[in-house]
């Protein structure tokens, strides 16, 4: 009994080890390609868009206080472009989704700067549309998430920080 015990808290630790270098191997990837991330995820059309997403979701999943900001803009950008895509990355994770939309006012839509307040409104604007349009001629099984991030879209505010 008390080997297995052992062998089940190694193979538990060694499950711990690999996920914990996949979370900072997709962390370094982050924030080495962030820029090119932008670009590919803003694009209609892009063989590297699938991967780019599916990898987006799992640091979501995982993330830390401060990824949140990081990641956030990404994800508005990959659901404006490719909405089936990333919505169905939330469809499998339907408690990340609901941690997204209850986080994305604060780092999101909050101009800690002083100097984004236009390009976030933008932002805004243009995720609810999507959404809104997603909603309304959308995969059916993605339709209730376009409508849930679309409810809260509306009673977003663009916050500044002084």
């Amino acid at each position: 009994m008390k080997r297995l015990l052992l062998a089940v808290l190694f193979l538990a630790s060694c499950s711990t080890n690999a996920t914990t270098y996949k979370n900072e191997a997709n962390l370094t990837w982050l924030h080495e390609n962030y820029q090119s991330i932008l670009v590919e995820v803003s694009k209609e059309n892009s063989l590297h868009k699938l991967p780019i997403i599916n990898t987006l979701g799992e640091i979501w999943k995982r993330r830390d206080g401060g990824t949140s900001g990081e990641v956030s803009p990404l994800i508005a950008k990959a659901l404006i472009s490719s909405p089936s895509l990333m919505l169905s990355v939330f469809e499998e994770e339907p408690d990340s989704f609901k941690e997204w939309l209850n986080e994305l006012e604060s780092p999101l839509f909050t101009d800690f700067t002083g100097e984004e307040h236009e390009e976030l409104t933008a932002l805004h604007k243009e995720l609810l549309a999507a959404m809104t349009s997603y909603a309304q001629s959308g995969d059916a099984r993605l339709v209730p998430f376009a409508e849930r991030l679309a409810n809260v879209l509306k009673d977003i505010s663009i916050r500044v920080v002084d």
